[in-house]
C-alpha cells in the first residue's frame, strides 16, 4: 500500500518524532522498536534531500526502494 505525503507534512512529523524520547518512541506500535532511535535522523535526511531536489511530494510504501525502481522501469 502506498501513501502520498507532502514535504511539509514529513518535516512536521519528523519534528514531532524528534521531541519524543527514544524509549517512548519505541512504544509506538507502527514504528520499529529497533529503529526508534535513528528514525528521526533518517527523516531529517529525507526532508533535506527533498528540499535540495525541490521535491514537494513523496510516496511512502511498505515495499523497498528496489520495488519502486522496478515499477518505474516498467
Amino acid at each position: 500500500m502506498a501513501k502520498d505525503f507532502s514535504a511539509f507534512d514529513l518535516e512536521a512529523f519528523a519534528d514531532k518524532l524528534r521531541k519524543i524520547p527514544d524509549v517512548e518512541r519505541a512504544k509506538i506500535p507502527e514504528l520499529s522498536k529497533d529503529r526508534a532511535d535513528i528514525l528521526p535522523f533518517g527523516m531529517l535526511v529525507l526532508t533535506e534531500c527533498m528540499k535540495f531536489f525541490d521535491q514537494k511530494q513523496g510516496i511512502s510504501t511498505v515495499r523497498g526502494l528496489r520495488h519502486g525502481l522496478a515499477l518505474n522501469l516498467l
